[in-house]
């Protein structure tokens, strides 16, 4: 008998995998416990559209994110942060820092993709790496300057 898999069954199969069992298997395992159902000539044909409707659909991210790392070659940002007299920083930039002003810039990037160990605390050139779905990397160089402060007053 053919069934359909509605979730993970040891040793059997995936969700949504068609297989052969014993009739008996499927009726007294397999159907009592929500595993399965009959597979059916109609049901067969309609869950292969759907595989790959979902299969073109992640093919399409994919090249998303891929053309995202693409044009993340090369590509800098700048962040300002408040530097004192003996160059400590006030704050930090961090991962959601980074992401803000990859946004700002028009490019979609969550905070978690983002692969930094901890925020960054001096001024400087730094190379971050992202790294986005489906096991694709790039890097982002980002720049951290002195805020200029506004209305400074000059010692006379």
């Amino acid at each position: 008998m053919k069934v359909i898999l509605k979730e993970k069954v040891a040793s059997l199969g995936k969700k949504g995998d068609v297989k052969e069992v014993a009739e008996g298997f499927a009726r007294n395992f397999l159907f009592p416990k929500d595993l399965a159902f009959p597979a059916t000539d109609g049901v067969v044909k309609m869950i292969g559209n759907a595989t790959a409707r979902e299969e073109a659909s992640k093919k399409k991210k994919m090249e998303e994110v891929q053309a995202l790392a693409t044009r993340l070659i090369g590509h800098q940002v700048t962040i300002r942060l408040k530097i004192g007299e003996e160059g400590q920083a006030f704050g930090s930039a961090s991962s959601k820092d980074i992401a803000d002003a990859l946004k700002r810039e028009k490019f979609h990037i969550e905070k978690e993709w983002i692969a930094l160990e901890e925020p960054i605390k001096k001024t400087g050139g730094w190379n971050v790496t992202l790294k986005l779905p489906f096991g694709i990397e790039t890097s982002v160089k980002v720049l951290v300057e002195k805020e200029e402060s506004k209305g400074k007053k000059s010692k006379s």
